[in-house]
């Protein structure tokens, strides 16, 4: 799945969910909307920082759950950890 289609989908998960859970404790229908907004909001942007931890794991060789973990986990932090690591090598030498 691409990113902006899993981006499109937590946002309209997040907006739906946000929205009616808002709704349940109480809010106008205009101040849950607004609430969903925001929440679907960080939750996209969450989303993006695990899938863009996941690249750059793969892109240096490491397994993908490093990336899922350190961007999940220290979110900025951990993309900079990622970013500083060296590229991974075969250490397996033949001969």
């Amino acid at each position: 799945m691409s990113l902006i289609k899993r981006v499109a989908l937590v946002f309209t998960m997040g907006m739906f969910f946000g929205t009616n859970i808002s709704i349940s404790n109480g809010s106008t229908l205009l101040t849950a909307i607004r609430d969903g907004l925001f929440f679907s909001i960080i939750i996209s942007f969450v989303v993006i920082l695990i899938d863009w931890g996941i690249n750059i794991a793969k892109e240096k060789c490491y397994p993908i759950w490093i990336g899922f973990v350190l961007a999940l986990l220290l979110n900025v932090i951990g993309i900079l950890i990622l970013k500083l690591l060296p590229i991974r090598t075969n250490t397996n030498s033949t001969g």
